[in-house]
């Protein structure tokens, strides 16, 4: 997991897909409850708006990920990692 703080500036689309990709999340976690981990994983948070990579959490991690607004978990890979819209603040190689 890559967790990313959003930069401000004119990265609108970026932000806008990261936005649409934790509403999708908020949705899996009220259907995995707060005990289980959604089977079919949480969607990458990443900017690019054709990812839907799969990353597995439990949803105590993804809290403490989204009770922060401006921060998002995507996939591992540079190809997840926008540097002209995002910041990574916090990696971990297994997930």
């Amino acid at each position: 997991m890559t967790e990313t703080i959003q930069k401000g500036g004119s990265e609108g689309s970026a932000a806008r897909n990261q936005a649409l990709f934790r509403e999708v999340n908020e949705r899996i976690a009220q259907t995995g409850g707060t005990v289980q981990v959604p089977s079919e994983g949480f969607i990458c948070e990443c900017a690019h708006e054709d990812c839907f990579q799969p990353i597995y959490l439990t949803v105590g991690e993804y809290e403490a990920v989204r009770a922060h607004p401006t921060h998002f978990f995507v996939a591992p890979g540079d190809d997840h990692f926008v540097p002209e819209a995002e910041t990574v603040i916090h990696k971990e190689d297994s997930h």
